[in-house]
């Protein structure tokens, strides 16, 4: 029995270290591209956007959380960084149509590519468990999602659509009623 328990405070010591790390990996890491830095966020907008393709600042916002003002800030600065296109929908005069530019598309794939590789190494880790080693890793995630977002909503800065990330991961919400709500 005490084995069990050595081995289980060890377990948690180590998932606490990685969340340590993780944390700390986040805070701290830009993206060099030819001789700018860009900020987690910056890369998430042009990862995201590159997914969505031409859309709006509304569904760019809905898509990574942050408020329309907040997305518009950052597509201005990108914009001046040479990687994100803004033009007028002609079917909608009040609709700016966002897009990458060619430099935004290879900072992507840039992006992409250096990321691949670990990426690739946990996913094939992954896909080495057997069901029950899977539903286990599956659980874990889930608890870890919504822990993440109840403390994410807890501080104060958290964003005003941060409950998007409390109801995206509850059991009892379709997706389909979340997206609704925003």
């Amino acid at each position: 029995m005490t084995h069990s328990k050595n081995t289980r405070e060890e377990l948690l010591h180590k998932v606490e270290d990685a969340l340590y790390i993780y944390f700390r990996m986040i805070s701290m890491s830009t993206y060099p591209w030819k001789g700018m830095e860009l900020t987690q966020l910056e890369m998430q907008m042009l990862v995201r956007l590159d997914k969505l393709e031409h859309s709006s600042v509304t569904e760019l916002a809905k898509m990574t959380e942050v408020t329309k003002g907040g997305v518009s800030l950052f597509i201005s600065k990108l914009a001046k960084k040479g990687l994100v296109s803004k033009t007028r929908d002609t079917a909608n005069a009040s609709r700016v149509i966002l897009s990458l530019s060619e430099e935004g598309q290879a900072v992507v794939e840039e992006f992409r590519q250096f990321h691949l590789a670990p990426n690739r190494f946990f996913m094939d880790y992954l896909q080495s468990l057997d069901d029950r080693e899977f539903e286990v890793v599956g659980t874990f995630t889930e608890r870890l999602t919504e822990w993440l977002c109840m403390f994410r909503d807890s501080l104060p800065e958290s964003p005003k659509n941060a409950k998007y990330c409390r109801q995206k991961h509850s059991k009892n919400v379709p997706k389909t009623e979340i997206l609704k709500e925003e």
